[in-house]
């Protein structure tokens, strides 16, 4: 009984019993997190044409498999609020099965256009990435009279910081 009890706190400590890195290296979460949010980039550019709110909206990810959105998508430049289930959805070496919350809110104020984003759910991935991670992250991104946009994040993916695991993605705006 002890010898559990000492097992279960070295696993603790690892962090192997959080359910959140599971062993993904930092630049292994870097490559799922880009991954991800082209992934999604493509989903969402994908459903804005749809319609202004969308239910099960299908759409094929770019190496494979699928992704199925629903909720309010006022539109990529305005803002949305979707659930996205993702199937064996591929992009960019990396495979991504699970759900999470997306959404993006615009304002723009004159000459500077601010993008607030929200990744919230768990994914697991394969290929290029491999491990299952919880992200709970939300990224501001600015741009001032059309220069290129200046992006700060907070929160978590895989238990790396927000401004890592971003750090190299391109936030289209």
């Amino acid at each position: 009984m002890r010898g559990m009890m000492v097992l279960a706190a070295a696993l603790f400590a690892a962090g192997l019993g959080t359910g959140c890195a599971d062993g993904m290296s930092e630049e292994e979460a870097k490559v799922a997190m880009s991954a991800t949010a082209n992934a999604l980039s493509d989903g969402t550019t994908a459903a804005d044409t749809k319609a202004d709110v969308i239910a099960d909206y299908e759409h094929g990810c770019a190496g494979g498999g699928a992704m199925t959105l629903a909720g309010d998508m006022a539109g990529i430049y305005v803002g949305f609020d979707v659930g996205v289930k993702m199937t064996t959805c591929q992009r960019d070496g990396v495979t991504m099965d699970g759900e999470l919350t997306y959404t993006m809110v615009s304002v723009n104020a004159l000459a500077v256009k601010t993008l607030t984003y929200s990744y919230a759910g768990t994914i697991t991935y394969g290929g290029d990435a491999v491990g299952t991670c919880d992200v709970a992250m939300t990224g501001t991104v600015t741009e001032v009279a059309g220069s290129i946009g200046v992006a700060t994040w907070a929160g978590k993916m895989c238990d790396y910081d927000g401004d890592t695991v971003m750090a190299g993605v391109d936030i289209r705006l």
